[in-house]
């Protein structure tokens, strides 16, 4: 049996590359007057009522980025610029929009000097309920006609609540929207 012996040079430093990855993520919440907490979920609104938008910008890359701008067409206040995002911060940005009175689709977006193009926000749909009343007569149907008739007077005043269910479209959750009416002196709408 023969040993070879090998002459292995010895290195005097080892290189360790490390290839730079930027990313960067973007998330939408909501909180409308009904919800107190933060959430990304579509929504049903009163008309002409505000909600509240918070975005969360995230380094999830393994290197700083400079120069981050986020931008929101449908809110007040969500535009920013941020000079420096280390790796793993995240930075929020609370804004709103008042008076809704038409529908829209909520998304937002972000980029970096580092980042290739542009990031965009999940979707959050906001519709406003338009108003609504209860009308009609509430009276004493003293001959059980169901009508109100000549000789029956009505029964005042009355609170009347016409409830309408919200984003989860079940009643009696704490989403839904309320419109409190009170009858008149007659018992009629006001």
């Amino acid at each position: 049996m023969s040993t070879t012996t090998l002459d292995i040079p010895e290195r005097s430093s080892v290189s360790t590359v490390i290839l730079k990855r930027p990313k960067i993520e973007i998330a939408k919440f909501v909180r409308t007057p009904e919800a107190t907490e933060w959430n990304r979920d579509d929504h049903m609104i009163k008309y002409d009522s505000d909600v509240d938008f918070m975005l969360a910008v995230t380094n999830t890359g393994n290197i700083d980025l400079h120069n981050v701008i986020v931008r929101d067409p449908e809110a007040n206040g969500c535009d920013e610029e941020i000079a420096l995002l280390e790796v793993d911060e995240t930075v929020e940005i609370e804004c709103d929009r008042t008076n809704i009175t038409s529908a829209f689709t909520n998304i937002a977006e972000v980029l970096s000097d580092e980042t290739p193009g542009s990031i965009q926000s999940n979707d959050i749909y906001i519709e406003p309920i338009l108003p609504a009343a209860v009308c009609g007569h509430i009276f004493q149907d003293t001959n059980s006609s169901g009508t109100l008739d000549r000789n029956e007077s009505g029964c005042a005043p009355v609170p009347a609540v016409l409830r309408i269910p919200g984003s989860d479209n079940t009643f009696g959750t704490s989403d839904d929207i309320l419109v409190n009416q009170t009858t008149s002196t007659t018992g009629g709408e006001q």
